[in-house]
């Protein structure tokens, strides 16, 4: 929160000594900043990727001014399912940029930028893009390593309510505006031109929890020379980039080909996010489609098993140490 921001001494870092002053930090231009105007980032960022238009992907180091939390009560279904299990289930969760009028966008790629060498005009905000000025150097850095996060359909939701009467919560982290995402358990809908999560199916295979969600798709970005064929009720993965809907965005949505592939049926009682848009950048080569019934996530009885409140299952005994644990749908307090 701002107030965080106040209490640690972090304004000093950025409060401008002039009202002329136009450095700042990513998370400050992209919250606050005047859209037409001209700054510099004052703080290192990340370029991880360039898209077809030439468009230079980067990202500060975590300074998302409102980070996504797993409530009180709530279950981090992502931490349950070892989704993020090779991250430490930690989700990075920073402001994005994309970086137009770059020489050679390419060369910046997998570096550090330095602060204070980024200077451009900020065109949009809601979908943060700077357009760097023709006078601006940038300076590359040392290399870096990013790892998308891995979201599943119902992570666009944020919250997935599932039952009606004791039902338990599940929450996500979403994805951020610009962020490049990994994005996996998805069941394309000719009909909607849009991805769901997999109806709940057996034990022991995906989605038996019953969870909801959805999301819309646009291939203006994909890498492929031939838009791909997408199979209605076919199981994929991809990344992509993630958007925020807005009133200047065009959806553009295109309808794909089928081809043979195993399916499933996809979940449309789900609620389809009005939130976000995801552009698909290249599709992962099987691992869904082929890979579901494979999936080993163990059987636990709402009733029988515990679990503390950020979701990580204890087992079937009761447990010993002090603390607020889930069990049966229900909060539990051992003193």
């Amino acid at each position: 929160m701002l107030q965080d921001y106040e209490d640690s001494g972090k304004f000093e870092a950025w409060l401008p000594l002039h009202e002329d002053d136009n450095c700042y930090p990513l998370w400050w231009i992209v919250n606050y900043g005047v859209v037409g105007r001209e700054y510099t980032v004052s703080d290192d960022l990340e370029a991880v990727y360039v898209d077809k238009e030439g468009g230079l992907y980067a990202k500060d180091d975590n300074h998302w001014l409102t980070p996504d939390k797993i409530l009180l009560g709530e279950v981090d279904y992502i931490r349950i399912s070892g989704l993020m299990k090779d991250l430490g289930n930690r989700y990075d969760q920073s402001n994005w940029v994309v970086l137009t009028n770059v020489d050679d966008p390419a060369g910046y790629k997998d570096y550090l930028i330095a602060g204070n060498s980024i200077t451009g005009t900020l065109i949009d905000k809601n979908n943060p893009v700077i357009m760097v000025s023709d006078e601006a150097e940038l300076t590359r850095g040392g290399a870096i390593s990013y790892v998308p996060n891995t979201y599943i359909p119902s992570s666009f939701m944020g919250r997935s309510q599932v039952g009606e009467l004791n039902g338990r919560t599940y929450a996500f982290v979403q994805p951020k505006p610009q962020e490049l995402i990994h994005v996996e358990w998805i069941i394309y809908s000719e009909d909607d031109e849009c991805f769901y999560l997999p109806e709940p199916d057996e034990p022991n295979h995906i989605n038996y929890m019953g969870i909801k969600g959805g999301f819309q798709v646009c291939y203006d970005l994909y890498e492929g020379e031939d838009l791909p064929e997408l199979v209605d009720c076919g199981a994929y993965a991809f990344y992509a980039i993630n958007r925020r809907l807005g009133m200047s965005e065009d959806l553009g949505f295109k309808k794909s080909p089928l081809r043979e592939e195993k399916t499933f049926t996809p979940y449309i009682e789900g609620g389809l996010s009005d939130r976000f848009i995801v552009y698909p950048l290249e599709m992962i080569d099987d691992p869904v489609a082929t890979g579901i019934p494979e999936i080993d996530i163990p059987v636990k009885s709402a009733i029988n098993y515990w679990y503390t409140i950020d979701g990580r299952c204890l087992g079937t005994a009761k447990p010993t140490a002090p603390g607020i644990y889930i069990v049966g749908n229900q909060k539990v307090v051992i003193m």
